[in-house]
């Protein structure tokens, strides 16, 4: 740990001894601290996994090193979960059971209570939504992205494009996506295909098979979808000059005679498009909940 690490946590707890001596107690008397610390953390170990306003604090043990200098036990937990469970509770009486609560400082971040429980989900990020640009869309899908790719700079490195719709992708898909493309330039999340993929002619009354595509070669695209921000400027704007229009923005990439890279995905990672689809999120949403809670 950093001797700036070291500090912060010492000057933390002068502040818990501070708070003790004013109300004329002793550390014996303290059932529990609760602290409350930004970005994501396990709160099972009471680790702050990463704080990306606070230089350095990656994997910082607080609960354990905090606990050594009180002696009392410690529950860390992110400040806008605590924020959002303590309205709930002390202000609401805990009723709705559901409610969302959305706190602006540095960034944006949120506390989420699901039938009265508070949920971090899997990756304890549920509710970080941190910095946020905001763009206006376009009447499709391309327009959209190009109108947010106009307001980034060449400063960025990397842009990853994420379908809103796909709530459950996992951290360690999105770190592995982002070093292939950090390595080659371009890289997207796929699967495998599962089903037998047909090409077919439609004519006006009917549609006939011409071919049946070989599996093995097939995989179905997923996002993230990440590439160097000049090679992606780049298929835009190639792809307005010929009037292409793209399902994703490999697509457009791919025009450029640039191999993407594919990174293997999972079928969790579904595309809400359906009421099918929501029956199936909600399936996922409770088996994250009954994991967070265990």
């Amino acid at each position: 740990m950093s001797n700036q690490l070291r500090a912060v946590i010492e000057r933390i707890a002068r502040c818990v001894q501070d708070a003790v001596d004013e109300a004329d107690l002793s550390l014996k008397q303290v059932a529990g601290i609760g602290i409350g610390a930004p970005g994501a953390v396990d709160f099972a170990d009471g680790r702050v996994i990463f704080a990306p306003n606070l230089e350095g604090w990656k994997d910082v043990p607080l609960k354990k090193n905090l606990e050594k200098a009180l002696g009392v036990p410690v529950f860390v937990e992110n400040d806008c979960n605590i924020c959002a469970l303590g309205v709930h509770v002390a202000e609401l009486k805990s009723k709705p059971k559901s409610l969302i609560g959305i706190f602006v400082g540095t960034g944006i971040g949120g506390g989420l209570i699901i039938n009265g429980e508070l949920y971090g989900g899997f990756n304890h990020t549920a509710g970080e939504i941190g910095r946020v640009r905001v763009v206006e869309g376009g009447n499709s899908r391309q327009e959209s992205v190009e109108n947010a790719l106009r307001s980034l700079g060449p400063e960025y490195a990397l842009v990853a494009v994420h379908d809103a719709v796909r709530p459950f992708i996992d951290l360690e898909t999105i770190h592995k996506v982002f070093d292939e493309a950090a390595e080659t330039g371009a890289a997207i999340v796929a699967v495998p295909a599962v089903d037998t993929v047909k090409q077919v002619i439609r004519g006006t009354t009917h549609v006939r098979i011409r071919a049946t595509l070989p599996r093995e070669k097939l995989v179905m695209a997923q996002t993230p979808q990440v590439f160097r921000y000049d090679l992606l400027v780049r298929a835009f704007e190639a792809a307005r000059q010929d009037g292409f229009i793209g399902t994703d923005e490999s697509s457009m990439v791919e025009r450029l005679d640039v191999e993407v890279s594919v990174v293997p995905g999972s079928d969790r990672n579904i595309k809400i498009t359906k009421s099918t689809d929501m029956e199936l999120a909600h399936l996922f949403l409770r088996e994250e909940t009954r994991g967070a809670r265990s």
